[in-house]
């Protein structure tokens, strides 16, 4: 649905005279340098996009390991199944094959818009099988990234979450803590820190502080803030 023009969400502006509406953007964890969504006029933020290309060149990999079972090598590459290794559980496999399949249905539905609103070929109508679909999505789809996100930014917000599923479901996931003070050297809202790390980083400039520092500074910080705020 269209964002309304009469709420605080949304901007109305009338570059000669076209319409364009400029919003936050959607896609969860977007974060801009106030630490709020990102205001774009083009769907997702382009500070967002990357991650919604990233998820979509994993996505027939992904499929795959859902599918499979099998969990990622460090380097990232399919893993060769090791004699006497335990399967999925069932209630874990079921729940893998519901996310492979909700790949397939996000990307689909998104393949669809992007063809009508773009004028793009439809192939035949036959049923064809889930892996195919989500690897013909992903071609389609990638090279045009931003002209995807504009036309439905729902469904890159739809393909975020079934990639967060489709990771926790892998054992894929990391436990961050992020920390809501601004990072010493760049003022942002960017820091950081891995579940068991022992430094604190910045997503933003690429700082890095062990906890032991990083608390010296914030103490310093502090302080300086309570001066300000004295004066």
């Amino acid at each position: 649905a269209s964002p309304d023009p009469g709420s605080l969400d949304s901007v109305q502006l009338v570059p000669n005279g076209v319409h364009v509406t400029i919003t936050p953007c959607p896609l969860p964890r977007c974060s801009g340098p106030d630490g709020n969504p990102t205001l774009t006029a083009e769907g997702i933020c382009s500070y967002c996009r990357p991650r919604v290309a990233r998820d979509l060149t994993n996505a027939p990999r992904m499929y795959v390991q859902l599918h499979l079972g099998l969990e990622l090598t460090g380097s990232g590459a399919l893993s060769d199944k090791v004699s006497g290794t335990k399967t999925a559980s069932p209630p874990l496999r079921i729940g893998m094959l519901d996310a492979g399949s909700a790949y397939a249905r996000v990307l689909s539905h998104w393949t669809s818009l992007v063809r009508v609103e773009l004028g793009l070929s439809v192939p035949h109508t036959g049923r064809i099988r889930e892996s195919w679909s989500v690897v013909r999505s992903a071609d389609i789809l990638t090279p045009r990234i931003d002209q995807a996100c504009a036309i439905s930014p729902q469904s890159a917000c739809d393909l975020y979450a079934t990639a967060i599923v489709a990771r926790r479901l892998l054992g894929l996931t990391r436990l961050v803590h992020r920390l809501m003070v601004p990072c010493p050297d760049c003022d942002l809202l960017a820091l950081y820190r891995e579940d068991g790390a022992a430094y604190v980083r910045c997503s933003a400039c690429g700082a890095a502080w062990s906890e032991e520092l990083y608390q010296s500074l914030s103490r310093v910080i502090a302080a300086e803030y309570e001066l300000l705020d004295k004066s």
